[in-house]
């Protein structure tokens, strides 16, 4: 119904997959190391199968969008129990929106890190296989190393990067600094 009014809205530019989420808005992040998050869910149902199988499916669900940009953001997928996260799943998914979508599928992650955590860089790497358009999060609000995470992201094909803001707002930054790294961005898209 969503896409059926607002597909062809012009101020809408793209949606973002937020179907299967369990935790955050993004699908594939499920805090499998909180109990105080994964102990509720089991109780109330929580399936693994069913999970892979909403996220295997999600690209129906935004199959009724035929002009707008789909993001969807990715992660190994994590389930309760696993001692690794499942890069060939989140790859299957990938691969699944990339071939309905083409160029409308927009690859993201929350992780942006010049020195990323966890098994994000095996994502990464699919990501930049795959192609643009992409566009990350930083994963902390003041990364340690910020231009080294700005130059990573662009090195990985970003056509943008959103700074993590926490409750208290954006992280600050001079105004030149933000100019340098838009610069970096325009560059690293051939602007």
């Amino acid at each position: 119904l969503l896409a059926g009014r607002y597909d062809s809205e012009p101020l809408i530019h793209e949606v973002a997959v937020t179907s299967c989420m369990s935790y955050t808005a993004e699908p594939f992040f499920l805090p499998t190391n909180e109990p105080s998050v994964v102990r509720p869910l089991t109780q109330a149902g929580f399936k693994a199968l069913m999970y892979k199988q909403c996220l295997l499916h999600a690209v129906e669900d935004y199959a009724p969008w035929k002009t707008t940009l789909v993001e969807i953001p990715l992660n190994p997928l994590w389930l309760p129990g696993a001692k690794t996260g499942d890069v060939a799943f989140t790859e299957e998914v990938m691969r699944s929106f990339r071939h309905s979508f083409g160029r409308r599928c927009i690859f993201d992650n929350h992780d942006l890190d010049a020195k990323p955590p966890g098994d994000i860089s095996k994502i990464y790497a699919i990501m930049k296989q795959l192609g643009p358009p992409i566009e990350f999060q930083t994963y902390r609000e003041t990364p340690p190393d910020f231009d080294g995470t700005i130059k990573l992201g662009v090195s990985l094909g970003a056509g943008s990067i959103e700074l993590w803001q926490d409750y208290k707002g954006f992280p600050l930054e001079p105004v030149d600094r933000l100019k340098q790294w838009a610069s970096l961005l325009d560059e690293g898209n051939g602007r």
